[in-house]
């Protein structure tokens, strides 16, 4: 019994033993997985001026934080080989470090590259933030040597630019350099030399610059000239595909103030709902045809928020809105295309008269607006708190409630009747009536008076007379 006692106590020992070493295994690999991504303290308001840095500012609790956290892991793995440090900085930790680099919302991307500061403001995902990366690190403009590696290009990038040059534009390719360097953050830039290019984008002799998307290329007119500010402003122009993804247009600063911004809401699967696929369909091919380009920038949502936090919940998904970002106004298709699709004349009869100046908008700057979309956004903070950190969000109502309660109560306290005053003794009996005088007693009263005054005067005008003698 002893043996069977001891063997079973040394096979307990070795199985604990062996899950003791595959937790710390399991730990090892784990950390080993995350560990691109360096969490960082207060020393980083020295240690960024080295190096190459990414980093995401962030707060525990907030909701877009904890969605976009697997995706900086990604983005950690993927960068684990390259120069650049992916790390992130709890913002409620390090405030002074925060604030010292601006951190106003969260979450914020921002890159570090010796000694400069980039800051990312696309969409948040793997391939993009990657990309702004390469291009902040990167030469402004990249040689293309042949069309196999532009067709290969074509594929990879959304939108390319392209200039096509010889020996003899040397002022051309200057001019592109500045340009570059202005916008590399939002575009790629490329030049080439080659002829066979030139030959299948149809360019004659000279320079020319195309850009290169949607499956075609349009070129800049060169009749305008080498004028680096209108080559900018058409650079600017030409930055999204015919129907963009919405983070990228709307939180462009020079898109949301330069154009109205048709915006198409539908859900993720709308090409599995023919219904929606129409619609869909529709709007691209609007926006393809380039007909209403100077006036308008076409964007795309699958979330569900960005339409109610354009249209404050006025406008429910799946729609279409014309959205001013400058006035605050928009403009909705009146069809309800969760059941009818939209047509392209649908969508150009709402742009014409959007243009013309006929279509009725909604929303706008007025204090009733502003009131409604201030509490709004509060409830929709709340509520995506609520999501990720209920117990948090508990706390903070309890002391919320707490703090209006107490400081009713002390309100309420500083405001006390005053007590009612009390008669003393002597006056707790009614005061006796008081009986008048006849008439004549009152006349010779008074009558009595004037005779004394009189003596009075003249007692005081003989004291007067004396006195003066005495001086004399």
């Amino acid at each position: 019994a002893r043996k069977s006692t001891v063997t079973k106590s040394t096979c307990l020992l070795q199985t604990m033993n062996w899950l003791w070493q595959v937790w710390v295994l399991c730990a090892i690999l784990t950390s080993t997985v995350f560990s691109s991504v360096i969490e960082l303290d207060d020393s980083f308001s020295e240690q960024w001026k080295t190096g190459t840095w990414l980093v995401k500012f962030y707060a525990p609790w907030c909701g877009y934080c904890k969605r976009f956290e697997p995706t900086w892991n990604d983005i950690g793995s993927a960068m684990g080989g390259s120069t650049v440090q992916v790390a992130r900085l709890d913002c409620t930790m390090f405030k002074d470090v925060a604030a010292g680099f601006g951190i106003r919302g969260m979450p914020t991307v921002k890159l570090f590259h010796q000694g400069r500061v980039f800051e990312y403001e696309g969409k948040r995902d793997t391939r993009p933030i990657i990309d702004f990366v390469q291009r902040a690190t990167g030469p402004a403009v990249i040689k293309v040597s042949n069309l196999s590696e532009l067709s290969q290009l074509m594929k990879l990038k959304a939108v390319i630019y392209l200039l096509l040059h010889d020996e003899n534009n040397s002022n051309a390719m200057s001019v592109y350099k500045n340009i570059a360097e202005r916008h590399v953050l939002n575009s790629w830039f490329y030049e080439s030399s080659n002829e066979d290019i030139r030959k299948h984008l149809q360019v004659p002799t000279g320079w020319g610059l195309l850009v290169l998307k949607d499956g075609g290329f349009y070129a800049y007119d060169n009749a305008k000239g080498l004028d680096e500010d209108q080559i900018s402003l058409w650079v600017l122009e030409e930055r999204f595909v015919a129907l963009s993804s919405v983070e990228l247009v709307v939180t462009d600063e020079h898109a949301r103030n330069e154009k109205l911004i048709v915006l198409l809401s539908l859900p993720a699967n709308y090409a599995n709902v023919p219904v929606l696929g129409k619609s869909h369909t529709a709007v691209y091919s609007t926006a393809k045809s380039r007909r209403y380009h100077p006036a308008f920038y076409f964007a795309f949502s699958s979330d569900d928020y960005v339409i109610q936090r354009v249209t404050m919940g006025a406008v429910s998904r799946p729609c279409l809105v014309v959205v001013n970002f400058t006035t605050h106004q928009f403009y909705p298709l009146s069809k309800d295309l969760a059941t009818v699709s939209a047509e392209e004349s649908d969508v150009t009869e709402l742009l014409d008269q959007i243009r013309e100046g006929k279509a009725t908008p909604m929303g706008g700057k007025t204090w009733y607006y502003t009131v409604y979309s201030f509490l709004w956004e509060v409830t929709a903070v709340m509520k995506g708190m609520w999501t990720t950190q209920p117990v948090l969000v508990a706390v903070m109502g309890s002391l919320i409630v707490l703090l209006v309660g107490v400081l009713i109560f002390v309100i309420c306290s500083s405001f006390e009747p005053e007590p009612e005053p009390r008669l003393s003794p002597v006056h707790d009996k009614p005061p006796k009536s008081v009986e008048m005088p006849p008439a004549e007693d009152i006349k010779e009263d008074q009558s009595d008076t004037e005779e004394t005054e009189a003596e009075q005067g003249k007692r005081t005008s003989t004291d007067t007379k004396t006195g003066k003698q005495k001086e004399d």
